[in-house]
């Protein structure tokens, strides 16, 4: 049988066999699951989300994706001709939303293969991806240091202060990471690692005499541009 025939005789199949109560229940069946399970993927990230700034309309996605994934999946794997047609359709996409933290790309992905398993029919496979995945979550966060990285920006006048700078910093986890000298004014990068929110010292920084403003930052590794 040529290629040709093959395409002929799927789209005599799709159009004749036509929709099946069966059909119809296992898509629905599919979908509802997609939904819960991408219902829990955004609890998860919701719960594991450290980064700057919390999107809701982004976590909502996620269950938007894995249940989309998995309708798109339940209407091509039944027919090869629809199959190739959403192949054609999908590939003029582009999508130009940048995805900075690669835990995000890790949630994004996660909904993805979860809804192809789902759409596939391998719901145990995507169930126990899942759980894989909130199992390594769990492991991260156990193994998380209880130390909460900051960076102070120190604005001040006169290079005596770097010394008293550093004078009530004493035993706390620092590292000056650039000073920009401008005449007389100075500004001071540092960074710091506390336990506990332990902060006191920055009210002793700031009632230093020459220090003009200084900005608190809590960094967790990821840069907003």
């Amino acid at each position: 049988m040529s290629v040709s025939d093959f395409i002929k005789d799927s789209m005599m199949e799709f159009f004749q066999t036509g929709l099946t109560v069966g059909s119809v229940v296992s898509a629905i069946a599919r979908l509802l699951v997609a939904l819960a399970i991408g219902f829990v993927i955004y609890l998860l990230y919701k719960a594991s989300f450290r980064g700057v700034v919390y999107s809701e309309s982004f976590a909502m996605s996620l269950v938007g994706m894995t249940l989309v994934t998995s309708a798109m999946l339940v209407a091509i794997s039944s027919n090869l001709v629809l199959s190739l047609g959403c192949v054609g359709a999908l590939s003029i996409v582009r999508y130009r939303t940048a995805i900075k933290s690669p835990m995000d790309l890790m949630f994004l992905f996660l909904c993805v293969g979860v809804g192809v398993c789902i759409g596939a029919g391998m719901i145990y496979i995507a169930v126990i991806v899942v759980a894989l995945f909130a199992l390594l979550l769990l492991i991260m966060a156990k193994s998380r240091s209880n130390e909460e990285l900051y960076v102070l920006i120190i604005h001040y006048t006169g290079a005596d202060i770097t010394e008293k700078i550093q004078s009530i910093l004493g035993d706390t986890k620092y590292k000056i990471q650039s000073t920009t000298i401008r005449k007389n004014d100075v500004e001071m990068a540092v960074e710091v690692r506390v336990k506990n929110k332990n902060l006191a010292f920055t009210e002793d920084i700031s009632a230093l005499e020459n220090v003009n403003d200084m900005t608190v930052v809590q960094y967790n590794g990821d840069y907003i541009g």
